[in-house]
C-alpha cells in the first residue's frame, strides 16, 4: 500500500553519483547480491537482485532488499535500461521464493 511519502527517484547516472557520493565518502557501505532471479526474452532481460548492505564485510546486517533492474542486449554488450529497488521493513518482507 502507498503512503503517500516519495518511494523512489529517477537519476542518470552523473545525477545518481552525485546524489548518492557524500553518503558514500562519509560511510563505508558494502552491498552484496545474496540471490537472484533471471528472466531472458531475446535481447532483453529482467532480474530481481536481492542484496544485504552492510558497513564492513560480514559486518552486522543494515538491510536486505530487491533490486529490479532490466537490461537490453545490442549485439555486443547488455546495457541496463533501468533499476529500482526498495529495502525490507515492517509488513515487507522478501517473499519465499527470494529467500537465499
Amino acid at each position: 500500500m502507498l503512503s503517500g511519502r516519495d518511494l523512489g527517484c529517477t537519476h542518470a547516472g552523473p545525477y545518481f553519483v552525485a546524489s548518492r557520493g557524500p553518503f558514500l565518502e562519509a560511510n563505508d557501505f558494502h552491498e552484496i547480491e545474496v540471490a537472484r532471479r533471471e528472466w531472458h526474452f531475446g535481447a532483453i532481460a529482467h532480474v530481481l537482485s536481492v542484496y544485504e548492505a552492510r558497513r564492513s564485510p560480514g559486518g552486522e546486517l543494515l538491510r536486505r532488499g530487491v533490486n529490479s533492474l532490466q537490461f537490453m542486449h545490442d549485439g555486443e554488450r547488455w546495457w541496463i535500461l533501468s533499476c529500482i529497488w526498495d529495502n525490507e521493513r515492517e509488513g515487507v518482507r522478501l517473499p519465499k521464493d527470494l529467500e537465499p
